[in-house]
C-alpha cells in the first residue's frame, strides 16, 4: 500500500510546490484584467464583430485534408495567429468557443474523421465520430501538424541535431501556443485550484503531514492525513470531467475520454516544446509561467495513469467510479475498498516492464519529466528559488524512488 500511496503523493505534491505562486498571480492577473474594461463594449453599446476571425478557424477545420490532416507553414501560421487574437479578446472569445462547440458534421460510416488524426482525438468507442466537435478536431489538426513539423522529426531521432537556433526558437514558441490554445478550447480550463490553495498555509500543512504518514502507515491517523491532502486535487479534476448524465455516482465516460486526449496533446505540445528549447543556446526569448509546470505536470500524471490502467487490462474510468464514494463522502462501512488496490504490486510490474523495459519505465519517466520540469521552471521570470528547489529535490526524489522500487522486487 505504501507504493500505492506514493505514486499518488509524489506527482500531487510537485503539483501543489508549483503551484502557489502560480494561483496567486493569476489572482493578481485577473483583478487586474478586471479593471480594464471598455464601458461602451461591456454595455454592448457597440457591439464587436468576430465572424471573420472565427471564419478563419472553421475554414481550417472543414477544408482539412482527409488523407493528409497537416496544415502547411502559412495555413498553420495564420489559423494560430488568429486563434490567439479571438481568444485574447473577452468579447470575441465566446463567440470562438461556441463556433467550437458546434458538431464537426463526421460519422462512422461515409464521412469518418481523418484517420490520421486518431492519435489526436478522443476514442471512437466512447465518442462517437457523431459527436466529434469542431474544438476536438481544431486541437487534433494543430497537435498533429506540429508532431509532424520536420524539425519535431529531427530533433526526436537526434536530440543533439544542428539546427539554426532561430528555428528552435519558432518551434518552441509555437508548441507553447498551440498547448495554450488547446487548453483553453477544452475542459482542462476547467480545473481550477485556487480553492484549495487559498490557505497555502494549511495545505502545505495537509501535504507534510501526508508524507509523513507514508513512514507510519496503518497508524492511527495516518490514511486520514493522505486522504484530506490528495482529495482536494482530485475532486477538482473530478468536476472537470464531469458526472454521467445517466448516473451521478459515476463520471461522464466522454468527459473523461475528452479531458485525458486534452492532456495527451498539451504534454506533446510541452515535450516538443522541451525538444526545442534543449537544443537553445540562448533560451532568453522563451518565457514561460508557473502555470505551463502545473499543466505539464497534470498531463503526465494524468496519461500516465491512463497507461498504468490500460497496461493490466483495467481503466481509469472504472478506479475513477470506485473511488468517488471516497471523494464524495458517501463511503460506508459496507463499501468495499477499490479492486486495483489489491492487484496494484502486479500491475505495477506489468507497468514498470512497459512490454519489455526490463523495470526500468517508472525511474526513466522520472528523469524524462524532471528534467523537462527543470528546463520549463528556468523559463518562468523571477522564479530562481522554485528551479534551485527542484535541482536540489529531483536528485533525492530519485533516490527514494529507486529504493522503494528496489525494497518490494
Amino acid at each position: 500500500m505504501k507504493k500505492v500511496l506514493l505514486i499518488v503523493l509524489v506527482p500531487i505534491l510537485l503539483l501543489a510546490l508549483v503551484s502557489c505562486e502560480g494561483d496567486i498571480l493569476t489572482n493578481v492577473k485577473n483583478l487586474m484584467g478586471g479593471m480594464g474594461g471598455n464601458i461602451l463594449i461591456d454595455n454592448e453599446i457597440v457591439v464587436i464583430d468576430s465572424s471573420e476571425e472565427v471564419a478563419v478557424v472553421t475554414d481550417t477545420i472543414t477544408n482539412i485534408d482527409p488523407e493528409n490532416p497537416v496544415l502547411s507553414e502559412e495555413e498553420f501560421d495564420e489559423v494560430q495567429q488568429t486563434l490567439v487574437e479571438l481568444l485574447q479578446s473577452p468579447q470575441k472569445a465566446p463567440d470562438l468557443l461556441e463556433q467550437l462547440d458546434e458538431n464537426a458534421g463526421y460519422d462512422g460510416t461515409t464521412n469518418p474523421p481523418p484517420a490520421a488524426l486518431a492519435d489526436f482525438l478522443p476514442p471512437a468507442d466512447v465518442v462517437a465520430p457523431e459527436d466529434l466537435t469542431q474544438g476536438d478536431i481544431l486541437a487534433a489538426v494543430l497537435i498533429s501538424t506540429l508532431a509532424n513539423d520536420p524539425i519535431v522529426q529531427q530533433l526526436i531521432a537526434d536530440p543533439n541535431a544542428d539546427i539554426p537556433e532561430a528555428d528552435l526558437l519558432n518551434l518552441a514558441s509555437q508548441a507553447l501556443q498551440v498547448v495554450d490554445i488547446v487548453k483553453q478550447i477544452s475542459s482542462v480550463d476547467d480545473i481550477v485550484i485556487d480553492d484549495m490553495l487559498a490557505d497555502f498555509s494549511s495545505f502545505l500543512n495537509r501535504g507534510t503531514r501526508a508524507l509523513r504518514a507514508l513512514s507510519r502507515e496503518g497508524e492511527e491517523g495516518s490514511q486520514d492525513d493522505i486522504f484530506n491532502y490528495v482529495q482536494p486535487i482530485a475532486q477538482s479534476i473530478i468536476n472537470a470531467i464531469g458526472r454521467n448524465p445517466a448516473d451521478s455516482t459515476k463520471v461522464d465516460p466522454q468527459g473523461l475520454q475528452r479531458l485525458l486526449i486534452s492532456f495527451s496533446n498539451m504534454r506533446s505540445g510541452y515535450e516538443n516544446a522541451a525538444l526545442a528549447l534543449g537544443g537553445m543556446v540562448d533560451k532568453s526569448a522563451v518565457e514561460m509561467e508557473l502555470g505551463d509546470l502545473v499543466n505539464y505536470t497534470l498531463s503526465v500524471v494524468l496519461t500516465e495513469a491512463n497507461k498504468f490502467f490500460k497496461a493490466s487490462n483495467d481503466t481509469l474510468e472504472k478506479v475513477l467510479n470506485e473511488l468517488l464514494p471516497y471523494l464524495d463522502g458517501t463511503a460506508g462501512m459496507n463499501v468495499p475498498p477499490p479492486a486495483f488496490i489489491a492487484e496494484f504490486e502486479t500491475m505495477l510490474g506489468v507497468y514498470n516492464d512497459n512490454g519489455g523495459a526490463d523495470g526500468t519505465y517508472i525511474l526513466n519517466l522520472y528523469n524524462a519529466v524532471s528534467d523537462n520540469l527543470l528546463l520549463f521552471s528556468a523559463q518562468v521570470p523571477g522564479n530562481q528559488g522554485l528551479t534551485d528547489m527542484l535541482t536540489q529535490y529531483v536528485p533525492e526524489g530519485l533516490t527514494g524512488l529507486s529504493d522503494l522500487l528496489d525494497a518490494d522486487n
